[in-house]
């Protein structure tokens, strides 16, 4: 589901606002980093499982102004919950004897606050730039931008480790 509103930059205004909110329930009996199913004896010993590709929520706002002597502001804000960590693992993968059994494992990894709420975020970042165009001739223009990536210095994992033993 994408739900999204923009109110598009134009000189006359100054300024430009965009917000988009995506929900995904994303649910499959593979991985989707596993490109074969030859560890259970049929397809469906693999249960269908909540998917790590995507985040369930993912809120993206963006904005632009202009300021003075010709430079624009802009900032992009992004939140979004943590992606699940699923796999499905046979019991040998964590200290158990072989078998072709399959064991779906489910963690969602920490998450941290943003400015209020609780710790369900798995990415908070905040990116700030401003830039100025420079018409060198009719012909030519050259911009000067700075970028300021995650302005707030959150930590944006995408990984993590799970010891299964």
């Amino acid at each position: 589901l994408l739900l999204s509103a923009d109110k598009p930059y134009t000189q006359e205004s100054g300024w430009g606002l965009t917000a988009a909110y995506t929900f995904s329930r994303a649910r499959g009996n593979r991985g989707n980093d596993d490109r074969y199913g030859f560890d259970a004896a049929t397809i469906a010993d693999y249960p269908f499982l909540d998917l790590n590709a995507v985040p369930r929520h993912r809120l993206v706002l963006t904005g632009i102004y202009d300021l003075f002597w010709g430079i624009s502001g802009s900032a992009k804000l992004t939140l979004a919950t943590v992606p699940p960590r699923n796999e499905a693992i046979s019991y040998d993968q964590y200290g158990g004897p072989s078998s072709d059994n399959i064991r779906v494992v489910s963690v969602d990894a920490p998450g941290g606050k943003f400015i209020a709420g609780g710790d369900i975020f798995g990415t908070r970042q905040l990116d700030l730039s401003l830039s100025k165009d420079m018409h060198i001739t009719d012909a030519v223009t050259v911009q000067v931008r700075g970028d300021l990536i995650n302005a707030l210095n959150f930590r944006n994992y995408d990984q993590y480790s799970i010891d299964w033993g």
